[in-house]
């Protein structure tokens, strides 16, 4: 009991620290919001094993080389799979279908392109009206006399967004 205790401090004191990186000003050095992401995320899974290797040698953790890789593979997957299912949902979302559109035309203005997402992607596909069906199906929003408002689950999930959004300097304005 003692091990897996240990296990999930080691896993806890990373996800913070992979968290953290975000605020740094390195962050700056990588345009790219999701590589560097998997940068800070390759770049910490190296000090770890440097950390684990030098606390075990020390003697202050009882890790043999089995419990070392678990914790590495449950720190990078871990934090791999919540960072691109959440910070990196919540930065993209346009991008895909505004690549999408512009292999197919060959070439696009930016007016183009904004003219095209607002009657294709809003218009066309319904988009905004699916995202309102959804909502409302999954009770984030209630319909009262023709209008709607956050219902608390909405609520609650809006202010997990926010966190998110803070905690990994994701810098969405839709929030």
């Amino acid at each position: 009991m003692k091990k897996v205790l240990q296990i999930l401090s080691v896993v806890a004191i990373f996800s913070g620290l992979f968290m953290l990186s975000f605020h740094l000003p390195t962050r700056n050095l990588i345009k790219v919001y999701t590589y560097y992401g998997f940068y800070a995320l390759f770049f910490l899974c190296l000090c770890l094993i440097f950390v684990l290797w030098l606390l075990v040698k020390k003697e202050k953790l009882k890790f043999d080389k089995k419990d070392c890789v678990i914790v590495l593979l449950l720190c990078f997957f871990c934090n791999a799979l919540f960072f691109g299912m959440v910070p990196v949902t919540l930065e993209r979302s346009i991008s895909v279908f505004m690549l999408s559109e512009i292999d197919k035309a060959g070439e696009m203005s930016k007016d183009e392109i904004e003219s095209n997402f607002i009657k294709q992607y809003v218009q066309e596909y319904d988009a905004f009206e699916k995202r309102l069906e959804e909502q409302i199906c999954i009770h984030n929003l209630a319909e009262k006399e023709e209008k709607y408002e956050l219902s608390n689950g909405g609520k609650f999930m809006l202010k997990c967004f926010q966190l998110i959004n803070k905690m990994y300097c994701v810098g969405s304005n839709l929030l």
